[in-house]
């Protein structure tokens, strides 16, 4: 073998080197690109359950104490009419939900809820803010909240009509209209 052969076979050798390197680095990106993945799905995954969490405990302590659901359905249909005790339940309760449905509007915001997920508690929230109480609420409490929040809330929720089929949280919206006229018929 000449000093050339030897030339040939090192280069041979070098760019199966610098092939299996690459086939190699390859894998790795793909298995990398795989966990980041998993884990972004994960992420979602918890966002998505943290949000449930929220209105599910949420719902509970409505539902399941008949003085705070007493308070919030008479505060919601007649603001005026509450003692102040009733009063701090109510604004308690809404503080909360609109608290959580801050949170939930910031994690859709950066795309870890689904648009579907999102507009089902939207849609949630217009229940109640569209009664008295919820307005005398909305209009006392929004500095408590994220401009940018507020901003999404009075163009999108604040006089919004609930959708066909959506059961309000009271027999009636906003200024006494009934949520569904076809049930009073």
């Amino acid at each position: 073998m000449t000093l050339e052969d030897f030339y040939f076979i090192s280069q041979i050798a070098a760019a199966v080197g610098i092939m299996l390197s690459l086939i190699f680095v390859g894998l790795q990106v793909r298995q990398a690109n795989e966990q980041a993945r998993k884990a972004e799905a994960a992420r979602r995954a918890d966002a998505t359950q943290a949000v449930h969490d929220n209105f599910a405990n949420m719902y509970l302590t409505f539902g399941s104490n008949l003085e705070v659901a007493d308070a919030a359905t008479k505060g919601l249909k007649e603001p005026d009419a509450l003692t102040d005790g009733e009063n701090m339940v109510l604004l308690s309760g809404l503080m909360a939900g609109m608290s959580y449905t801050q949170s939930a509007y910031f994690k859709w915001q950066e795309g870890d809820l689904s648009d579907e997920l999102w507009r089902a508690w939207q849609n949630s929230q217009v229940s109640y803010l569209t009664t008295p109480g919820g307005k005398r609420f909305w209009e006392g409490r929004k500095s408590n909240f994220d401009p940018a929040f507020v901003e999404y809330v009075e163009a999108n929720l604040i006089d919004q009509t609930l959708p066909e089929n959506f059961a309000p949280w009271l027999d009636h919206q906003g200024e006494g209209e009934p949520a569904n006229p076809e049930a009073e018929q």
